[in-house]
């Protein structure tokens, strides 16, 4: 069981992190675009594009699959992690890759998973198995997650951490960095020098706002002060 530290220090470590998990996703595709394609694509906030002559068919559809492997590995890995011990990290971990963003794209029969779909089944054929894939694959991370959660209010909590960071990566990466992507569109190897910018300002920020571990003197006093307590209660 955890209690999410729902204060400023920590609304920008998930902010910063679930940015990064975004990024990493889009990352990964445009890796796997070099891989597939034999050349460097093109990538954005919140898509990517192959090189010219090659189509989204074929190996090459693994490109496409890339980022929600990644992302689903993400969000699993967070449930492992609540399961080891680490309730705090893993329920971030799971609420900062927006979960309920992956069940939203493929409801309105778009995203990642549609497009893998497309290539297997032509139109909307696989779209219901694939939207029950999708909650499956949603369904016990979450679920985890609010079993984790010490908060009395928790339902409301994780309602609240699963859908406001959908506005708010809409407003960062769809609007503001967007925007600035446009009036400076320079890029290395097709990633854009603004997406570096930000992931690098993103890591910046959680090194910053990290906790730093007690001084030794500060857990020996601990220790010597628990030890009294002991004492003296026994």
């Amino acid at each position: 069981m955890t209690r999410l530290p729902l204060n400023v220090r920590y609304l920008l470590q998930f902010a910063a992190l679930s940015f990064l998990c975004l990024g990493a996703h889009e990352l990964m595709h445009h890796v796997a675009v070099r891989l597939t394609c034999g050349g460097w694509g093109t990538m954005s906030f919140g898509g990517f594009h192959r090189p010219a002559g090659c189509a989204p068919t074929g190996f090459s559809v693994l490109a496409t699959l890339a980022g929600p492997l990644l992302t689903w590995l993400l969000i699993w890995g967070g449930r492992a992690m609540i399961h080891h011990g680490e309730a705090r990290a893993g329920v971030t971990l799971i609420l900062a890759n927006l979960p309920l963003a992956r069940v939203m794209m493929v409801l309105m029969q778009g995203g990642d998973e549609m497009s893998v779909a497309r290539v297997l089944a032509p139109g909307t054929i696989l779209w219901l198995p694939m939207l029950a894939l999708t909650l499956l694959l949603v369904w016990s991370p979450v679920v985890t997650a609010y079993r984790a959660l010490q908060h009395s209010n928790r339902l409301w909590l994780l309602a609240g951490f699963l859908v406001l960071p959908l506005f708010w990566d809409m407003l960062l990466t769809r609007v503001w960095l967007r925007a600035v992507l446009a009036s400076h569109p320079s890029a290395i190897v097709g990633i854009p020098e603004v997406f570096l910018a930000a992931a690098g300002a993103a890591v910046l920020l959680l090194v910053l706002l990290r906790r730093p571990a007690p001084a030794p003197a500060a857990q020996l006093a601990r220790a010597m002060i628990s030890q009294e307590t002991f004492a003296i209660s026994g």
